[in-house]
């Protein structure tokens, strides 16, 4: 999946796009933005880039059937790092910890 945000400007923001892409299993390119760091690891949970270039380059290096095995291995770790840590309750309970 391809994931481009318009705002990537904005400090902590991100598309839930991406929650979605991964919770379903999917291997993403996302576009990065200030704060992705905190929520995610580049190369381990999804691939971010900056410039189309850098996105050719990885589409190049990771979009090939040798490099399948890479592919699972990075949507599974990205599919197992949302589901443990944003779905509705856990963003719900770290909200009323927030109200508290």
């Amino acid at each position: 999946m391809l994931s481009i945000n318009t705002q990537n400007h904005i400090p902590d923001y991100f598309s839930d796009r991406i929650l979605l892409y991964l919770a379903c299993g999917s291997f993403v390119f996302q576009k990065n933005s200030p704060g992705l760091d905190k929520y995610f690891i580049d190369k381990e949970h999804l691939i971010w880039f900056d410039t189309k270039e850098e996105l050719v380059e990885f589409a190049n290096y990771y979009l090939v059937p040798e490099r399948e095995e890479e592919r699972r291995q990075i949507a599974q770790a990205g599919y197992n790092h949302v589901t443990m840590n944003f779905t509705w309750k856990k963003s719900m309970e770290k909200l009323l910890e927030c109200v508290k």
